[in-house]
């Protein structure tokens, strides 16, 4: 009687790192390998593609990212995508999650200069059932 091996979790896991102008570097790593790897060979790869680098902040599903951590510590997977948002001064970007009461949530990246109620009308065109909904921040309604 032969048995069938269980499949074990891949130990290589392929990321793309996406600049707001477009500029993607996808790199194939170890998933015990620590993220600041992968930031690091991004930062080193953008200026030959004559794109603005430095500082900035990496986003995985609307979380910040720490290079300490590892890509099982974000659940990440194979073809995930992480975005890379430049500083210069205050960003001009914020990105926004709504989370329903089912666990079910949606992220949205967006300028803080836009207004709010775009937001709402996404959201509310992306999950029909929430348009009578209640939308709170911190425990308050927001209003839009």
């Amino acid at each position: 009687m032969s048995s069938v091996p269980e499949s074990e979790p891949s130990t290589f896991i392929t990321l793309s790192v996406k600049h707001p102008k477009g500029v993607r570097i996808t790199r194939t790593m170890r998933t015990t390998d620590k993220l600041h790897d992968l930031t690091e060979f991004y930062l080193t790869m953008v200026p030959a593609y004559g794109c603005c680098a430095g500082e900035g902040i990496f986003m995985h599903y609307g979380r910040t990212m720490s290079g300490l951590l590892k890509p099982t510590d974000y659940g990440m997977e194979d073809g995930d995508e992480i975005i890379f948002f430049p500083i210069s001064g205050r960003s001009v970007f914020v990105t926004l999650k709504i989370k329903g009461d089912d666990g079910c949530s949606f992220t949205r990246t967006m300028r803080r200069t836009d207004r709010l109620q775009d937001l709402i009308d996404y959201y509310n065109a992306m999950v029909p059932i929430a348009k009578n909904c209640d939308l709170l921040y911190n425990g308050r309604q927001l209003e839009a």
